[in-house]
């Protein structure tokens, strides 16, 4: 009995393709994203869908903090740097947010 994988469209450098939903990550550091991403782009004006900082590896926050010129020296793991970068990105915004702990200084 053959087992059948789910699989999902997939847009980016070479075109429209379909892949295992279990290979998405993999597609996505290629420059692959869902097509429904791509559908939903006019809800976000900058035309590129984001991956939430929560689903990021270290690496792809990494590449977050430096596009938005956020120093991470000092911070090695996953959780200080999504709270770094989501503390920084509020103090821009101007809205106070909460770390992990949840605790506001």
């Amino acid at each position: 009995m053959s087992m059948k994988l789910k699989t999902i469209e997939v847009v980016g450098p070479a075109g429209q393709i379909k892949v295992n939903v279990s290979d998405l990550k993999m597609w996505r550091i290629k420059g692959y994203r869902p097509v429904d991403d791509v559908e939903s782009e006019s809800e976000n004006p900058s035309g590129v869908a984001e991956t939430p900082l929560e689903e990021m590896t270290v690496p792809e926050l990494r590449d977050v903090a430096e596009k938005e010129k956020i120093d991470l020296s000092g911070l090695a793991k996953k959780r200080d740097i999504l709270d770094y970068i989501k503390d920084v990105r509020a103090e821009r915004e101007g809205t106070p947010e909460t770390g992990a702990s949840g605790n506001q200084e």
